[in-house]
């Protein structure tokens, strides 16, 4: 299952989107026996990525929050 895919959210994926959501469009019956499959795939890989990029990103922020946290105790003499 993946989120709520709004291609703003997900500019690293649109493409992969669109595409998908496309097929779903044209394919209305065949979707269900696997059509779009491959596509699915392929966003649940598009998705991982950026997920693990957000996170990455993410991590480094809170490394530097606290590295600043830490030396403004330094100066305070806590």
């Amino acid at each position: 299952m993946h989120p709520n895919l709004d291609s703003y959210k997900f500019d690293y994926c649109a493409e992969v989107i669109n595409a998908l959501q496309e097929c779903h469009r044209t394919h209305r019956l065949k979707r269900f026996f696997g059509v779009c499959t491959p596509l699915k795939e392929s966003l649940s890989e598009c998705l991982t990525q950026d997920y693990r990029m957000k996170q990455a990103e993410n991590s480094a922020k809170a490394r530097a929050k606290k590295e600043k946290m830490r030396k403004f105790n330094e100066e305070l003499g806590i």
